[in-house]
């Protein structure tokens, strides 16, 4: 690898701490290890599957393409950040809105039980609840707890404070146990 100055070609300057990382690297370090976890966080908040991983696919181009990179040891969370905003891109550019936020419920063939029918039937009601949560309380509660995001990571994924996370979070649950508790 030739040298330029102090760095060498290919790598790129961290303006964090000032020093060369290898930019490239650490990208595919991180779509080797956080695509599918990427893609679930993203299917959460796109209803198919192929959506979330176009949304994932486009998130790590765009993560790569950075010409200001973040921090070391905040790529993670940048990362998680321009996922949430290409799905709520992805979102907003479709023309029919959706009342109901549908999850295919994959369930084995030979499964015909009534367990079956009861989990399918639950995983359809709660989805049906989310569908009626606001947008960002439908964020935070699928961050939160579908995608296992601390209350600081949801915080910095959707770019609002920790104390607007809970809020958000609380008012999801609150509205999903009413509606849980008058189909029942």
């Amino acid at each position: 690898m030739q040298q330029m100055g102090d760095t060498a070609v290919g790598a790129t300057m961290d303006l964090g701490s000032g020093e060369p990382t290898d930019w490239p690297a650490m990208v595919e370090a991180l779509y080797r290890t956080q695509f599918d976890a990427m893609c679930r966080a993203a299917r959460r908040l796109v209803d198919t599957q192929h959506a979330s991983e176009e949304v994932v696919q486009e998130a790590f181009v765009r993560f790569a393409m950075l010409t200001v990179r973040p921090r070391p040891g905040r790529e993670l969370s940048y990362l998680r950040s321009i996922v949430l905003n290409e799905a709520r891109s992805t979102l907003r550019r479709r023309v029919v809105a959706r009342r109901y936020w549908y999850v295919s419920v994959d369930v084995a063939a030979d499964d015909e039980t009534a367990d079956a029918a009861v989990r399918s039937d639950d995983a359809r009601t709660l989805h049906r609840c989310l569908g009626d949560l606001p947008l960002r309380q439908r964020q935070v509660f699928t961050l939160r707890h579908l995608a296992g995001f601390s209350e600081r990571e949801t915080a910095i994924a959707l770019s609002i404070s920790p104390g607007s996370v809970k809020t958000h979070n609380s008012r999801a649950m609150s509205s999903i146990r009413e509606r849980l508790a008058s189909v029942a």
